[in-house]
């Protein structure tokens, strides 16, 4: 039994399938304990890696691996502790399509196509899940399409697939592709996808789109409320590409039916210098600033925000970029709070108010666009065409 485990085993090593990813899971709980095991009444095939690449294969039902600063990682497993430079997981059929049920303390039970693999990152555990990048995009796709109907899907799917084959590698400190946050793109695993998105997602399977011959760089976000802006703006000349310009989103605009058009945000001038003195000490005061000025110096395409300008009597001024100054406010006071940088700012008595539009970056396909113009008769291919013009639909080797 056990030499037809190791077989199998070997069957599922990396590039005996089709094109797989890597993903680091739950890192941002820094877990320092690991919990696998089978979804079904397959065990588990565990192979625990040497640092010399030796490799024993063990069968269990469940692993629960630990991770501390001074050791390797240890498990027990076929009742004796066994540490190593890694464990690989698997289910004893040799394949992922079975799944893998993951969870770390203090975060979710997820359920995983693929396998997984267990090493020491800094005194937590890395763990990484490699899967089937078709697997990886379906996930994706429907938690951030949860909403929509088959053609929104369809048209996420597609930049998501394009998206992650542009930024393979995006975490090579940590050896995998991505991260499962915003960072990279929200991945939840195999549960994201209901039957009926998984039969959606078929008619848009492998399909890429490119730009002068390689995978679009194609971000994508909530909320424009009328208009995407320029990548440059954003992020600066380095992310400039033809097709992120920033198009005007219909008029009324496609995504008129978010909650997210129109937000107010209201914040005590004194509250708010303190924080901005105590991120930016050449403001003077670090942490006690109570006193500074806020100002619009730069409007980008469509009415986004290029620039914020910082200052106060005892330091020089600060110049931001508006995402950069979106970013800090949603960090410390709420994503759900202070949404976007298309805003406008009014000073009024001891108070900042900030008017904004829109939800996230601002930057390629706006998700509840998308929606909207599949409400008006658009597939999947007249989203894509529309949100990022001059590219072109098409396959990836």
């Amino acid at each position: 039994m056990r030499s037809l485990i190791i077989a199998m085993a070997l069957l599922s090593v990396p590039g005996a399938q089709a094109r797989e990813v890597s993903v680091s899971l739950f890192g941002i709980f820094k877990p320092q304990r690991v919990s696998i095991e089978s979804t079904t009444s397959l065990p588990l095939a565990v192979t625990a890696v040497a640092a010399d690449g030796r490799r024993r294969v063990f069968v269990t039902n469940t692993i629960d691996a630990r991770c501390t600063a001074s050791a390797l990682p240890c498990a027990r497993l076929a009742k004796k502790r066994v540490c190593s430079a890694r464990f690989e997981v698997r289910t004893a059929a040799g394949h992922g399509r079975d799944g893998l049920r993951a969870g770390v303390v203090g975060g979710p039970l997820r359920v995983y196509d693929g396998w997984l693999e267990v090493r020491p990152a800094s005194g937590v555990c890395l763990l990484l899940n490699h899967v089937p990048l078709e697997d990886y995009v379906q996930s994706v796709a429907c938690h951030e399409m949860r909403p929509g109907g088959p053609e929104a899907l369809r048209a996420q799917a597609v930049a998501s697939r394009s998206y992650a084959l542009s930024v393979t590698g995006k975490h090579p400190g940590a050896g995998c592709d991505f991260c499962d946050l915003t960072h990279c793109q929200v991945y939840t695993g195999r549960d994201a996808c209901t039957s009926k998105q998984r039969r959606a997602l078929a008619a848009a399977r492998g399909l890429v789109l490119l730009f002068d011959g390689s995978p679009a760089r194609t971000y994508y976000f909530s909320t424009c409320a009328g208009s995407t802006t320029s990548a440059a703006d954003v992020w600066g000349p380095v992310t400039a590409r033809p097709y992120l310009l920033g198009v005007e989103d219909g008029r009324p605009p496609y995504c008129s039916d978010s909650a997210h058009m129109h937000w107010t945000f209201r914040i005590g001038r004194a509250g708010l210098c303190r924080r901005l003195g105590k991120q930016f000490p050449a403001l003077g005061r670090a942490g006690k600033l109570e006193k500074c000025k806020l100002a619009i110096e730069k409007v980008g395409r469509h009415g986004w925000v290029g620039r914020v300008s910082i200052s106060s009597a005892s330091g020089p001024a600060i110049d931001l970029r508006g995402e950069r100054f979106h970013m800090l406010m949603g960090k410390w006071f709420g994503w759900g709070r202070f949404k976007s940088a298309r805003f406008e700012l009014e000073k009024r008595g001891q108070e900042f108010l900030f008017h904004g539009r829109g939800l996230g970056h601002g930057v390629g396909m706006c998700q509840y666009g998308a929606m909207g113009m599949e409400r008006a008769g658009a597939d999947f291919k007249k989203i894509l065409e529309h949100y990022y013009p001059g590219t072109q639909l098409g396959r990836w080797p």
